[in-house]
């Protein structure tokens, strides 16, 4: 459901978000029902007398589409007609027919980032400029923070938007968009004079909203450092009557104009009641790198304060956890929590998804059953991610590349702690620019962290790496199509036996489940039945038994004729160990796949490496 006079989308009572530049397309297409509009009708509706890269209306069309929740296949809002364009089938309600929802946004965990927001607004209403660079990872809740600071304030406070967008290439956008925002909330007659003393250069670019809004004219061609000065200079003079709250959502895609108008604006020295709170996502973005050192030096200065989203603790998880996840009947009101809730179940969610609420939200609408019994410690098969968390995580890594993607892939394809080492020669590529990536990475908080240093084989130290959340494994594993997928396992299942080259033993557990997924079931079976022997020597029956299970169920996947002869001599293994009281003194059967002379040699023990570990 559209409300055109917020600019947003409204899901029952649940308020959606929208860029400008995403709300003027969905509206420019529910204007032009059941009619097919090509792309450059869209481009000269939106972006008038603007260039911009055609591809970034498939941009916004991708964002509308996660937001209406519409499947590309059978569309229920937006059709794509390849090479044609796109039209519109659906139909959504005016904002006169949306409830309107009586309380504020549901929030855990951020009650000292909202005091901190509250005090630097008090600031900028006794005319001290303010800004907050709220940072975090995607889905940390950047976004909800400010959704809930601002439904929360009260008072005569004006507010006005901007985001950036990936792609946009709109020179001084943000500033576009925050005039554009102000045209369409403030009354036309004391904007347009504020304009005609202060900006006129913005005369005529400006969209009043109004009916009886004055006529616009053609705007002639200035310079953006003259339309940031002006800008600059409107907002201070709006900001005399009311306090302005400027919100900036996504300062990581501002281009660089906009980013001399924000720094224009936090430098000037005139008492003005404007607050601006941003949005900023420290994370590694192809050429990207001078919005970070922008941003930093207003951090440096003291012209901006950061305010770092750290991830949810275990009672905000919990609180979060018994509000999103359905209940048999499908809705979100969760019973009181068990007294005896498990703090372990807690725990291990808490590892899936850390203490990000996007994540967490997407793996407590995937939970098969209440949370109630959840938190008492019943575990089931972990679900498939859902598809709004799979296309959340999705866009996080295009918009940082693809090297950084195939590197996240690969890592995902050596375990949940990986070394560098695994991850180069993955993808054949040098060792050090993965270390230089990774710890950029992790410096920033942002898919991994470091963990500590291991020694190879051959006497080379290698960062050890470890996702944030398992569930970003679960995504990058996911996300592969399964011949590349099984084509990596076997390079590295081959590259661990070549640098352990003379003792395989102690990873042959790892080897064996490489070449297990890279679907070679005799190599993973000779190597289980390595690893079998190799516990057997340790003294470790058990995990013996683990591993000859492991193989027996390999064995199930070969062709039917070359089962038997396989099998037999395992079970008769197994029978064997489950016989014999002196695990040290059992002699397995010799394997009918012999695997390489370098897997089974012999040479002194080597203590399996974890990074290894799949």
């Amino acid at each position: 459901m559209t409300d055109r006079h917020n600019r947003c989308l409204w899901r029952g009572g649940e308020r959606l978000d929208v860029t400008p530049k995403a709300f003027e397309v969905l509206d420019f297409l529910r204007r032009n029902p059941d009619r097919l509009v090509s792309q450059d009708e869209i481009l000269d509706a939106v972006w008038p007398d603007t260039f911009v890269q055609p591809e970034i209306v498939k941009t916004y069309v991708r964002t509308l589409r996660r937001l209406l929740e519409d499947d590309v296949q059978k569309p229920r809002f937006i059709e794509t007609r390849p090479r044609c364009g796109y039209r519109f089938v659906g139909v959504l309600p005016e904002r006169s027919e949306c409830p309107v929802p009586t309380d504020r946004p549901f929030l855990v965990g951020r009650d000292s980032e909202l005091v901190v927001l509250r005090r630097s607004y008090e600031a900028a209403c006794r005319g001290e400029r303010s800004c907050v660079i709220v940072t975090g990872e995607g889905g940390i809740g950047k976004s909800a923070l400010s959704s809930a600071f601002a439904q929360g304030l009260d008072g005569p406070a004006r507010i006005a938007a901007a985001y950036g967008s990936p792609g946009a290439g709109e020179e001084l956008g943000l500033a576009r968009d925050l005039m554009a925002d102000l045209a369409r909330t403030f009354d036309a007659e004391p904007l347009h004079a504020s304009l005609s003393r202060h900006g006129t250069a913005w005369l005529g670019r400006v969209p009043f909203g109004m009916v009886d809004a004055p006529p616009v004219i053609s705007a002639p061609s200035v310079s953006a450092g003259q339309l940031a000065r002006e800008a600059c200079a409107v907002l201070e003079d709006l900001s005399q009557v009311k306090p302005l709250v400027l919100f900036l959502e996504d300062l990581q895609w501002v281009d660089e104009a906009s980013l001399d108008f924000l720094s224009s604006m936090l430098r000037r020295r005139y008492p003005a009641q404007i607050f601006i709170l941003a949005t900023f996502r420290r994370i590694r973005f192809e050429g990207r790198c001078a919005v970070r050192e922008r941003l930093d030096d207003l951090l440096i200065h003291e012209l901006a304060r950061e305010l770092p989203l750290p991830p949810l603790n275990i009672p905000d998880i919990e609180a979060l956890l018994r509000r999103h996840a359905p209940d048999k009947n499908g809705t979100t009101d969760m019973p009181e929590a068990d007294p005896r809730a498990s703090h372990d179940r807690l725990t291990e969610i808490q590892t899936d998804g850390g203490g990000n609420p996007l994540i967490l939200q997407g793996l407590a609408q995937a939970l098969p059953v209440p949370t109630s019994r959840r938190l008492t410690g019943e575990v089931g098969p972990a679900p498939r991610l859902p598809e709004m968390l799979r296309a959340s995580l999705d866009l996080q890594l295009r918009d940082s590349g693809p090297f950084l993607r195939g590197a996240l892939e690969a890592g995902s394809i050596a375990g949940e702690r990986f070394c560098a080492w695994a991850v180069a020669v993955i993808l054949d590529t040098e060792q050090a620019a993965i270390e230089d990536l990774f710890a950029e990475l992790a410096g920033a908080r942002q898919f991994l962290v470091h963990e500590s240093w291991y020694a190879l084989p051959d006497g080379v130290s290698t960062p050890i790496y470890a996702f944030k959340y398992r569930a970003q494994r679960r995504f990058l594993l996911e996300s592969q199509a399964p011949s590349r997928r099984a084509q990596r396992y076997r390079k590295f299942g081959e590259a661990i036996v070549n640098l352990w080259a003379g003792d395989v033993r102690d990873v042959a557990g790892d080897v064996s489940v490489c070449f297990k997924e890279a679907g070679d079931w005799k190599e993973a079976i000779g190597y289980a039945r390595l690893a079998a022997t190799a516990a057997l020597q340790r003294s470790a029956p058990s995990e013996a038994e683990h591993f000859l299970k492991k193989a027996l169920g390999f064995a199930s996947k070969l062709p039917t004729g070359e089962q038997a002869a396989i099998q037999l001599p395992l079970r008769r293994d197994l029978e064997t160990l489950t016989l014999s009281s002196d695990a040290s003194r059992i002699r397995l059967a010799e394997p009918a796949h012999r695997l390489g002379s370098c897997a089974g040699s012999k040479g002194r023990p080597r203590r399996s490496p974890e990074m290894v570990s799949v």
